[in-house]
């Protein structure tokens, strides 16, 4: 071998040492690094673990909470806006938010200029609409007023059953249907006669849903 080859073999051997020296440096340093990431790790993995379950708890809870809806309003005015219901002028009806047709009431109310009174067949003592749509007592109407609510009962129903999926149980009454039918071929009776009782009501709001599947399984 001649001085070039041993100067070379010299060279190589010392650059694979410095190297080594390097790459175990390197290795203690990372070392420390690594395990401190993985106790990091460690620590929020369990930290996470143990929130798991309550933050699973909470959002069970505030499903609950949500789904939780009132079927009726009571059985007065105050427990019924203690519940959140709206009162419905067409049916005289305490309703839940679920039955109550916003758009509809709007409608009725724009159809004609209704009159309220306090007493039947009598035309002088009028309690004036603000006090009627408080729904804080029951009211006479004319007969024209019964007539233009069962044509828009027919409404509310056919609404409820096709876009809302909730009616309530006065108006799923069959029995309410056949009165409508009545009232609607009556020819005998005045449309300024006042002689219809209109009755505070707080009727069971029911899903859609479910009222099928209770017909389904008779």
């Amino acid at each position: 071998m001649d001085c070039r080859n041993i100067a070379h073999s010299e060279e190589t051997s010392s650059q694979r040492r410095r190297f080594s020296h390097r790459s175990s440096l390197v290795i203690i340093y990372l070392i420390p690094i690594f395990a401190t990431s993985l106790a990091i790790w460690a620590v929020l993995h369990i930290w996470r673990i143990q929130l798991l379950p309550s933050r699973f708890h909470y959002q069970q809870r505030a499903t609950s909470a949500s789904d939780h809806r009132w079927t009726t309003c009571g059985s007065t005015p105050e427990e019924a806006e203690s519940r959140g219901c709206r009162f419905d002028i067409l049916s005289f009806a305490w309703q839940t938010p679920e039955c109550y047709d916003d758009e509809l009431m709007e409608d009725f109310l724009k159809y004609g200029t209704w009159q309220f009174y306090a007493y039947p067949n009598r035309t002088d003592v009028v309690v004036n609409s603000s006090t009627a749509l408080k729904g804080y007592r029951s009211l006479y109407v004319d007969w024209e007023y019964h007539v233009t609510h069962c044509t828009f009962t027919w409404r509310q129903m056919h609404r409820a059953y096709a876009e809302r999926g909730y009616i309530d149980s006065h108006l799923d009454s069959y029995k309410h249907t056949l009165h409508c039918q009545w009232v609607l071929t009556n020819r005998k009776t005045r449309l300024g006669m006042v002689n219809v009782v209109a009755e505070i009501k707080y009727p069971e709001c029911k899903k859609i849903e479910e009222l099928r599947g209770e017909s389904c399984g008779r």
